[in-house]
């Protein structure tokens, strides 16, 4: 992944070099369900991508920046340069985020690790 865009800015540069990851989510109707011979019944409405992303370590400035941009609106503009979103742009929402403070330097910049935010197409 070279791009990685939410609402047009770059973040691809946030994420470590293995820190995204992708799934595919059914979502299935009412009339799915189990037969009585428990055979599976799909009603299948639409599928959703959902990202996984795990940040590189952050300075709290920049910790601050992505947390902006993935709590700016209920829903955002996601574009990726990888083969799932195939150049197109998704809307998405975050439904979580979390980091967990790793020091300060004696200049007082604070660093953050393990900052992970997931995206969901809405």
């Amino acid at each position: 992944m070279t791009s990685l865009k939410i609402n047009g800015t770059e973040i691809a540069g946030y994420i470590k070099v293995d820190g995204f990851e992708w799934q595919r989510n059914d979502v299935d109707g009412s009339g799915a369900g189990r037969a009585v011979t428990g055979k599976a019944i799909r009603d299948l409405v639409a599928s959703k991508i959902r990202l996984d992303c795990t940040c590189r370590e952050l300075t709290g400035a920049e910790r601050t920046t992505l947390e902006g941009l993935v709590f700016a609106a209920p829903f955002l503009t996601v574009t990726c340069d990888d083969s799932i979103f195939r150049g197109s742009a998704r809307t998405m929402y975050c439904t979580s985020m979390s980091s967990g403070f790793a020091r300060r330097k004696p200049n007082g910049t604070e660093y953050w690790k393990d900052a992970k935010f997931v995206l969901v197409e809405q």
